[in-house]
């Protein structure tokens, strides 16, 4: 939204950027980092592909990517239930096997 504006707080948006580049930081940092990529793969790739095509007009590029960012860190959030529910299961066959 502060993009969108023309004449936006450039203050805000570095802060903005600093706090996303923590978040990248906190999940660099995160053992489990790779599996959440396993199940969020497809916005991965169609991430990793959209840095190749770029707007010609800088405010709308950051827009562009800006939104693919939000739409890859949304693929993780979401693949966070799935990675729970696997893992659910397998303690589940873990107790059935091994504890009675």
């Amino acid at each position: 939204r502060l993009l969108r504006m023309k004449d936006f707080d450039v203050y805000k948006l570095k802060r903005i950027n600093q706090q996303l580049a923590d978040v990248d930081d906190a999940y660099e940092q995160l053992e489990e980092s790779v599996s959440i990529l396993k199940f969020a793969s497809k916005e991965y790739y169609e991430f990793e592909g959209d840095f190749y095509v770029e707007e010609e007009d800088e405010i709308k590029e950051t827009i562009r990517l800006y939104d693919k960012t939000a739409d890859y860190y949304q693929s993780m959030v979401d693949a966070i239930p799935s990675i729970v529910g696997m893992i659910d299961e397998a303690l589940e066959r873990w107790k059935s096997m091994y504890e009675e």
